[in-house]
């Protein structure tokens, strides 16, 4: 019964994203952030993962590291901010940009239940379904100012930047009509805005935090071709 009920609740996602859904979605909020760390010894999902992020989409401040130096080994997380705790988080859908800078030596690690990776996923222009069998982000995160939930998606080990370059969350943009998505626990999806989508800058380049009020902030130069990447933008 327990694994049917697994298998229910994934298949509802992966339709989800695929398709879209009849219900209004409560998730619109979602911050889809990167995060970059010391490569950890383990327990990454974990212990060893990113915590005390304190993303205040108020005022517009949070403890996410978005710069990154050059010539050091990172991971790189993907984490979802500004969870609605009531509905909860049953996934989201997402892609991958990055300079040619950036290399990446080690793989994708997912946090979550399970993942519905594509066009080489962690590659350069690839993108994920990550879902949820048991509702996540339904516990407020102690640091979040508004009482909001927090959830590690998953974590790229050993990403190495050779010089100045920008690693950003993108739509799926390999499928038509590309997407970016947040889904409830009950299979409600929520399609985010481009201010919604984190970046890091390694060396010179500016990483950018999406923990910010809902109307658009002027973005420093990288954003314009971040921001390209959202159809409609």
């Amino acid at each position: 019964m327990k694994r049917a009920l697994v298998c229910t609740v994934i298949f509802a996602c992966v339709a989800l994203m695929a398709a879209g859904s009849a219900f209004a979605g409560t998730q619109s909020n979602v911050k889809i952030a990167l995060y970059a760390m010391a490569v950890p010894a383990k327990n990454a999902c974990s212990t060893n993962a990113p915590s005390n992020l304190a993303c205040d989409s108020v005022g517009g401040t949070s403890n996410l590291v978005v710069q990154a130096p050059t010539n050091a080994a990172q991971d790189v997380y993907l984490v979802a901010l500004d969870v609605a705790t009531g509905p909860g988080l049953g996934g989201v859908s997402l892609g991958l940009s990055y300079s040619p800078t950036i290399a990446i030596f080690g793989a994708w690690n997912k946090c979550a239940d399970q993942d519905f990776a594509g066009n080489g996923w962690p590659a350069d222009g690839g993108g994920d379904a990550i879902t949820y069998a048991t509702c996540a982000g339904q516990t407020p995160d102690p640091s979040d100012p508004q009482g909001d939930g927090a959830v590690v998606l998953g974590y790229i080990t050993y990403l190495y930047a050779y010089g100045d370059g920008v690693m950003a969350v993108t739509p799926r943009n390999f499928i038509t009509p590309p997407d970016f998505k947040a889904a409830d626990c009950a299979a409600a999806e929520s399609n985010l805005p481009a201010a919604n989508a984190g970046t890091i800058g390694f060396g010179a380049a500016t990483g950018y935090q999406p923990c910010l009020p809902a109307a658009v902030p002027v973005q420093n130069s990288t954003w314009g071709g971040v921001k390209s990447q959202f159809s409609g933008e």
